[in-house]
């Protein structure tokens, strides 16, 4: 149930605890959120480095964002270099609002080649945020957050974008709010 890498819960973990958590917020009325993380240009950086160079970023990544998370939130390697965060209690908003902490904490940290003691710059990461609504299958779910990851990444990455769930049309049309890039 952790990825060995990260120390983080791992995909099997995420998809569990998630089933648990919404049927939760679903019972209590509660909101819950889900903030997708993708770490910029991660390949090239892992490419030109190497991965023991990745693995050390991917475990600082996951660090940062473990520091950032209260006890209730739970960081979950997704896959490669995505991570995944089910924010229980959170609107929208107020997830959207985390994420783009958590992006700024991990803008701020310099990266170093431990081994050699040698910097190697920032790295830069994309997130996208979703609420999940009653009734809606935990894919969709999940699918809107990756969507505003996308959105995020092509929208010239290093910031934070939320999809609101359109009842009318479950998920057809799509309105995207996206927090401004302090740079």
């Amino acid at each position: 149930m952790r990825d060995t890498l990260t120390g983080v819960a791992n995909r099997k973990a995420f998809d569990t605890e998630l089933k648990i958590r919404a049927a939760d917020a679903i019972d209590k009325a509660k909101p819950l959120c889900l903030i997708m993380i993708d770490i910029d240009h991660f390949k090239v950086f892992n490419d030109t480095f190497g991965h023991p160079v990745g693995d050390q970023v991917l475990r600082l990544v996951a660090h940062t964002l473990q520091e950032g998370l209260r006890a209730t939130e739970l960081l979950a390697r997704y896959g490669g270099e995505e991570f995944a965060i089910v924010v229980p209690g959170a609107k929208l908003r107020d997830a959207e609002k985390i994420g783009d902490r958590l992006r700024e904490r991990i803008a701020a940290k310099d990266i170093v080649n431990q081994n050699k003691n040698e910097k190697l710059g920032r790295l830069s990461v994309s997130l996208g945020v979703s609420q999940l609504q009653p009734g809606e299958p935990l894919s969709q779910f999940v699918d809107r957050a990756d969507r505003a990851l996308y959105k995020a990444k092509a929208s010239g990455r290093n910031t934070v974008i939320a999809i609101e769930y359109d009842k009318n049309l479950h998920g057809g049309t799509l309105q995207d709010i996206k927090i401004d890039d302090q740079r």
